[in-house]
């Protein structure tokens, strides 16, 4: 098997998952002060600098897109996983879910939207191997919603995976576009939301690579430096089958 060095194939990712989130958010980079500009003039890290009142990416409003209407973009997205890290048989560590605290170190105090971007709590829309433990999730995802409220009172918390009758609801694509989108984006030791942090233009913070997922990502920030590694407490796929209790689960999570 032959491979390709990461520091070839990475920008062609990155501008793969860009052109996406140009051409469904099509004003998706703007600068600050002014209501859009060309995104040619923004190919470049944008500065960060959590003490200031807003940041320059279009969120916490109203934008066009042009598969969905009109959606509500967040100001920091998160990435919840936590449907086959509940119920995997074999239990591994190197799945987890990360201590809420880890949020609250990263996310700026003047964050106006938090959107949770995770799997839909309905069972019926799940992939077989997340569908068993919905319940349980929705539990993880609400307690988080309650975490940050406390910790970001002034911010509106978003739980992002409904599905609107009679209209286009949470996708796997717009799920994309939120986490591309936002001007911070925090993720689970996930693929999923792995390459949608390479386009994003803000700044992404992601857990550690262990073992099976993730590890190349470890390497990323040494040419991307808008993207910023979590190694933090994490509640492993192991001990949440060997404690087999939501109640221990809340209490770890929450803790700090």
């Amino acid at each position: 098997m032959r491979h390709i060095p990461l520091s070839l194939a990475l920008y062609d990712i990155q501008d793969d998952m860009r052109t996406i989130l140009r051409t469904i958010v099509p004003t998706s980079i703007r600068s600050s002060g002014s209501t859009s500009s060309s995104v040619a003039a923004h190919e470049k890290k944008l500065p960060t600098d959590l003490s200031a009142p807003f940041l320059p990416l279009p969120t916490h409003q109203e934008v066009k897109t042009t598969l969905f209407g009109p959606v509500f973009l967040d100001d920091a997205a998160i990435h919840f996983r936590c449907g086959d890290v509940l119920n995997i048989t074999t239990p591994r560590g190197d799945y987890g879910i990360t201590r809420f605290a880890e949020y609250k170190k990263r996310i700026s105090p003047h964050v106006r939207s938090i959107g949770i971007v995770t799997q839909p709590f309905d069972a019926s829309r799940n992939r077989p191997l997340d569908s068993q433990n919905t319940k349980d999730c929705k539990i993880l995802v609400e307690s988080l919603a309650r975490y940050l409220g406390r910790a970001y009172p002034a911010a509106q918390i978003n739980i992002r995976n409904d599905q609107k009758e009679g209209k286009v609801g949470e996708t796997l694509v717009l799920a994309y576009v939120r986490l591309m989108a936002a001007n911070q984006t925090l993720t689970s030791l996930s693929s999923f939301s792995a390459f949608p942090i390479l386009a994003n233009y803000g700044e992404n913070y992601f857990e550690r690579g262990r073992m099976l997922v993730n590890q190349w990502l470890n390497n990323v920030p040494l040419l991307l430096p808008h993207l910023h590694q979590i190694n933090g407490d994490l509640l492993r796929n192991h001990r949440i089958m060997k404690e087999n209790s939501m109640e221990f689960n809340l209490q770890w999570l929450n803790l700090y």
